[in-house]
């Protein structure tokens, strides 16, 4: 294999990019680096490093860029690492990128954080450098939007990246950070009386009805109803009661489907099923709980 098909194929697998650092290591001289920008076949993007026969990079060939330019240490993080492990949207912008010196301070398209990351602290996904689902939930409880970092995290349990021993260990390093009270508050709810909810609006439903003094529901019960069974979001087993809160994805038609033949299966068993759309918990709480009190009252 010729050097330039070496640097091809390490660029098919970094999208895109490569290091000059790379470049030698492959055998490709000074002098023909300097040769390749001028022909074109290297396009600078930062220091040290360049897109090969790209002129057109995706979000993650300049993640990878981002990555490349500050050098050995380095990780994705914040906000670019949400959007690495699918935990948010990609966005157009600088890469958040963390290393433990100033070498990203300054770098063009790059939003640099210094901090010593333990080895515990960064994996590598997707062929990136970059933080853990743990400490990138830590970073993004100090600059998300309320909003923003709650459906961080209920996306983080709908994938079921969320480890809860692991973020408690990362709670514990956090001390200091500015987003501590709200990390705090954001573990409490995902393991309030030792449930486990997927979203703060499954808790937000089971507290409506406890606070009308009723009993409290059981949080994704599993009813061995049909072959293999069910889990449900909330179940009141005493009065037959499961409320389903249904995110936005409930709404497209071969989800919709599943859930007739769920809810049917449930209703032949003796269970009265209740979907309420996750916003109504927000922007209809006190008819949420009337419905919810006014239907447990009716089944006791």
């Amino acid at each position: 294999m010729t050097s330039a098909q070496s640097v091809a194929a390490l660029a098919r697998r970094q999208y895109g990019v490569v290091a000059r650092a790379q470049l030698s290591d492959r055998g490709v001289s000074g002098a023909t680096i300097s040769r390749w920008v001028a022909n074109g076949r290297l396009d600078r993007l930062n220091r040290g490093v360049y897109a090969f026969g790209h002129r057109s990079l995706t979000h993650d060939g300049w993640t990878m860029a981002a990555l490349l330019a500050v050098g050995p240490g380095a990780a994705v993080s914040y906000r670019s690492a949400a959007a690495g492990w699918d935990l948010a949207r990609a966005r157009s912008g600088p890469v958040d990128i963390t290393s433990p010196d100033q070498r990203g301070g300054g770098l063009r398209g790059i939003r640099h954080h210094r901090s010593i990351l333990a080895s515990d602290e960064v994996t590598e996904h997707r062929g990136f450098k970059i933080t853990t689902i743990a400490r990138t939930i830590v970073d993004m409880s100090d600059v998300a939007r309320p909003r923003e970092f709650g459906d961080l995290l209920d996306r983080a349990l709908l994938l079921r990246l969320y480890d809860h021993r692991e973020m408690l260990e990362a709670l514990d390093r956090a001390r200091g950070r500015h987003g501590l009270g709200r990390l705090h508050r954001a573990i409490a709810v995902l393991t309030d009386d030792g449930d486990r909810f997927r979203s703060d609006d499954e808790r937000r439903v089971r507290d409506a009805l406890a606070l009308t003094g009723h009993v409290r529901a059981e949080v994704n019960a599993w009813l061995p109803v049909g072959e293999p069974g069910f889990e449900v979001d909330l179940l009141w087993r005493s009065q037959r009661l499961i409320v389903e809160v249904d995110g936005p994805h409930h709404l497209l038609p071969y989800q919709r489907q599943l859930d007739r033949a769920r809810d049917a299966a449930l209703t032949r068993a003796g269970y009265r099923v209740l979907r309420l759309p996750a916003e109504h918990t927000v922007t209809e709480f006190s008819t949420v709980t009337d419905v919810i009190r006014l239907t447990t009252e009716g089944r006791k």
